[in-house]
C-alpha cells in the first residue's frame, strides 16, 4: 500500500478516536429518516400535492411516491441504514416511516434492499400486489412475481400461503401460489449488479456521516497535509481490507453513535465486496 494510504489508515483511526473523545459534541448523530439518491435517468416524486422531478439528496416523507423512468435508477435511504435500490420503471411509496415499523408499497418494477441493522430499526415490509415480504435484517430482491434472498431471513406471504426464505432461496408467485426454490443464475447476476451499486451508496452514506463532523476531521487531516476531499480515495484502501476495524473499535472509550456508524458502514462495505467476490468466484472485486 502507498505511503499516503498508510498514513491515512492511521488518520482514519485517529478520526474515530477523536470523535469519541469529543463526547459532548458528538454523543449523538442526527439522522435523516428518508432521502433520495439518484444514480441515473429520470426520477419523479409524488408528494401528494404535486409530481416533481426528484433531486439527489431530496428528503422524503411518509406517503411520498418515488417512480423511476425508462432509464432511471435511484435508491431510497431510510434512517441511513436501509437502502432500497429501484430499477428502471419501478414505483414505490412510503406507507409508514417509523423505526418500529417501516412499510413500503411496491406497485411496479424491481427493487433490491439492504437492511443493515445499524440504527435500531426493528423491521420492515415491502408489499406488492401479490406478496408481502417482511424482514429484520437481510439482503433481498422483490419484483411483481419473485422474492429472492442473498442473506438473512425473509417471511413472504400471499393470500393463500406463506414461506420463510433463507440465504440463497427464492419464492415465485403464480396464480395465488408460492413456490419455493433456489436462486437462479439470472438472480445471482442481478445480486452482483445490485451489490456493486449499493457499495457506492454506502460510501456516500459514510461520507455524509463524516461531513457532519467535518470541522474536527479537517483539522486532523490538515495537520498531516491531507484534505477532506481526498478522503474517498484513501478510504478505498480501508474498504479493500487494509487496517483492523476491531482494533479501532476497541480504542473508542465510550459508545458514540457517529463513530460506530462510520465503522459499521465500513464493515458492511467490506462484507459486500467479499460477497461479490464469492458470487463471481474470484479473490477480490472493485467497488466501481
Amino acid at each position: 500500500m502507498k505511503k499516503a494510504g498508510k498514513i491515512f489508515l492511521g488518520i482514519f483511526a485517529g478520526i474515530i478516536i477523536i470523535i469519541a473523545a469529543m463526547y459532548l459534541y458528538v454523543t449523538q448523530s442526527s439522522t435523516i429518516p428518508a432521502y433520495l439518491n439518484i444514480e441515473s435517468g429520470e426520477v419523479n416524486v409524488n408528494t401528494g400535492k404535486a409530481i416533481i422531478n426528484g433531486e439527489d439528496g431530496m428528503k422524503l416523507k411518509e406517503s411520498y411516491i418515488v417512480k423511476t423512468g425508462e432509464a432511471g435508477e435511484a435508491s431510497v435511504i431510510l434512517y441511513e441504514s436501509i437502502v432500497i435500490s429501484l430499477d428502471p420503471n419501478t414505483e414505490i411509496s412510503i406507507s409508514e416511516l417509523s423505526k418500529e415499523n417501516i412499510e413500503i408499497k411496491q406497485t411496479e418494477g424491481s427493487t433490491w434492499t439492504k437492511f443493515m441493522n445499524i440504527l435500531g430499526v426493528n423491521g420492515m415490509s415491502i408489499e406488492t400486489p401479490n406478496t408481502v415480504a417482511t424482514v429484520r435484517g437481510t439482503n433481498f430482491g422483490v419484483d411483481m412475481f419473485w422474492v429472492y434472498v442473498d442473506e438473512g431471513l425473509v417471511n413472504v406471504k400471499t393470500g393463500n400461503g406463506e414461506e420463510n426464505l433463507g440465504a440463497g432461496e427464492n419464492a415465485m408467485y403464480d396464480n395465488g401460489t408460492l413456490t419455493k426454490g433456489m436462486l437462479t443464475e439470472e438472480q445471482k447476476q442481478r445480486i452482483i449488479k445490485y451489490k456493486k451499486r449499493q457499495i457506492l451508496i454506502l460510501q456516500n452514506i459514510r461520507m455524509l456521516e463524516l461531513e457532519k463532523k467535518r470541522m474536527i476531521i479537517e483539522k486532523l487531516l490538515n495537520a498531516n497535509n491531507l484534505s477532506f476531499e481526498e478522503m474517498p480515495k484513501y478510504l478505498e484502501d480501508i474498504d479493500k481490507g487494509e487496517g483492523d476495524l476491531n482494533k479501532i473499535m476497541q480504542q473508542i472509550p465510550v459508545k458514540i453513535e457517529s463513530a460506530e456508524k462510520v465503522l459499521k458502514i465500513t464493515e458492511k462495505i467490506r462484507e459486500e465486496r467479499k460477497r461479490i467476490a464469492e458470487l463471481e468466484g474470484i479473490g477480490n472485486v472493485s467497488a466501481a
